[in-house]
């Protein structure tokens, strides 16, 4: 190879890593706007207000965030992706396209850091942006970034921090708190994520305990996973874990953004 020919070699692998030449790391956070592209029969009005509210909450905080599609996940938009510290998928927000699971734990791989609401247990099978017959579940997530299974529904009464850290920062350790309006979740277990709360849940007549905030780390970034919607109305200290889950010190103690 000529130094030319390798000089234009390297060139190109520097544009890869850095996202084809995108700044990196350089917005706040997103959040996906589910139903920009997935859709329903009849509509699901009930998801766009919670997407919506999920937006509201994190702007909420004093942040400044902004709508993404899920094509964000997509190879195409791999240096848009990389500009968000953080991306957060809202509650409703369950199927996604193979491409745009890979896409996700690339961008944790990479640096990210992915909130969700969701457990992203469903795959949409033939990439057309609806629910039909072709779709199926699939173990893609909870294998390589998410760590947890999450279906069906919960409603959480209690909540007990098992470590402390920069998500637990300014809640009682090891001491069970009741919420004061118990909030509704997935029926969760863990899969290879870390626990850092644990609760209880009632599903219908039977009761249990089970995650309520897990992360994964993986590469140099992290997918964080909260079973209560991060709008929930729960009063204290739920308040405090949405705050902790979009401060700077869990971003520096679980991502690697350079």
């Amino acid at each position: 190879m000529t130094r030319v020919g390798l000089a234009l070699w390297l060139l190109v692998l520097a544009l890869c890593v850095r996202g084809w030449g995108g700044e990196r790391w350089n917005h706040e956070v997103a959040v996906v706007d589910y139903y920009a592209k997935y859709t329903w029969k009849p509509p699901d009005k009930t998801g766009r207000r919670v997407v919506k509210a999920c937006f509201d909450a994190v702007q909420a905080l004093g942040l400044k965030p902004e709508w993404v599609d899920p094509d964000i996940f997509l190879p195409s938009r791999i240096a848009e992706s990389r500009q968000f510290k953080r991306i957060v998928i809202p509650p409703h927000a369950e199927w996604f396209s193979q491409t745009m699971h890979e896409g996700m734990n690339d961008y944790v791989l990479s640096g990210g850091l992915l909130i969700t609401n969701a457990s992203c247990v469903l795959l949409d099978a033939n990439d057309n942006y609806m629910v039909d017959p072709d779709d199926r579940m699939t173990d893609y997530p909870r294998k390589h970034f998410l760590g947890v299974l999450g279906h069906s529904g919960a409603s959480i009464e209690r909540l007990k921090v098992l470590h402390a850290c920069p998500l637990t920062n300014g809640v009682s350790l090891g001491e069970w708190l009741d919420f004061e309006r118990p909030p509704s979740g997935r029926k969760t277990k863990t899969t290879g994520a870390t626990v850092v709360i644990t609760s209880t849940f009632v599903a219908r007549e039977h009761r249990g305990e089970q995650p309520l905030l897990t992360f994964k780390h993986s590469g140099r970034g992290a997918c964080v996973y909260l079973v209560p919607p991060i709008a929930a109305d729960a009063g204290p200290p739920f308040p405090r874990l949405v705050e902790n889950l979009f401060s700077g010190a869990v971003l520096e103690w679980l991502c690697l953004q350079e």
